[in-house]
Parts: C-alpha cells; sequence; structure tokens
C-alpha cells in the first residue's frame, strides 16, 4: 500500500501546507510547481474574473489559429472519457434536453411524418418481419394487454 513519507510530501509556496505529490501539478518539464492545485485553481479564478474579456479573446484566438490541434485534443478527451460523461450530463439535464426535443418536433412535425412515411413505405417487409417476431415472442403480454385494455372499456 501507498506510504506517506518525505519523498512523496511536498510544502506548497502559497498556503504553506505539506501535501502529497499528487496535489501538485506537473509542469512541462515533468517537474513539481510549486503552488498545489487548490491554490493553482484559486489564482486562475481571480485571474478570469479581473481578466474575463481578454480570456476569452486569447482563447477565442487560440480556436481560430489551432484548429488541428483542438480538433486533435476533443477526440482525445471523448475517447477517454466523453460517453460516460456525455451520459451523466444528459441525466443530471434530462428536462432540459426533453424540452428541446419537444420543440424541435413541434417546429418539423411534417418533416417527421414524411421522413417516417418514406422509411415505412421503403422497409415495409422488414418492419412486418420484426413486429411478426415480436408477438410470436411477447403473446402472453400482448393478449393481456388487450384483455386489460378491454375491460376498461367496459366499465
Amino acid at each position: 500500500m501507498f506510504e506517506m513519507n518525505a519523498e512523496n510530501m511536498k510544502k506548497c509556496s502559497k498556503c504553506g501546507v505539506e501535501k502529497p505529490s499528487g496535489d501538485f501539478y506537473k509542469s512541462g518539464s515533468g517537474k513539481l510547481l510549486s503552488s498545489c492545485k487548490v491554490c493553482m485553481k484559486s489564482r486562475n479564478r481571480k485571474y478570469y474574473e479581473a481578466n474575463s474579456d481578454k480570456v476569452k479573446i486569447t482563447r477565442k484566438k487560440y480556436l481560430e489559429d489551432n484548429p488541428d490541434k483542438v480538433k486533435i485534443t476533443k477526440n482525445k478527451y471523448y475517447k477517454s472519457k466523453g460517453k460516460a460523461t456525455r451520459r451523466k450530463y444528459y441525466r443530471n439535464n434530462r428536462d432540459k434536453f426533453k424540452a428541446i426535443q419537444k420543440k424541435y418536433y413541434e417546429a418539423n412535425l411534417n418533416k417527421i411524418k414524411e421522413r417516417s412515411k418514406k422509411y415505412y413505405i421503403a422497409n415495409s417487409d422488414k418492419i412486418k418481419e420484426r413486429l411478426k417476431k415480436y408477438y410470436i415472442a411477447n403473446s402472453d403480454k400482448i393478449k393481456e394487454r388487450r384483455k386489460i385494455s378491454y375491460t376498461d372499456k367496459l366499465e
């Protein structure tokens, strides 16, 4: 197991607290920076708040000047944790996505119906075969549902 010793510890130059080396970012050469991650984040946040316009302009310029680098970085990110991150974001913002989907559906109802109609015409044999297989596999459930539906109509 991992033991804490003097080799794994470093003192932050900003807050003065001795922390494990994992709490420090590494420089390009692989050496640990003098400030811990918490202090660095705090410093960066303060800088952004004081210079948000300048930071936005710099970021925008970088994105425009280096589209290939940005694309590679994004692809690397999404391959490593993108799918799980998107799934988690969707779960946490489900209502927002449902509203967007509903708005799109209402705005494009005719287009969606036309596309569905074309698909059905082009794939009617496939659809019928799939429904037939489903009915055979789930006939008991379907019959039960029909009984419930029929008794509800009688009442």
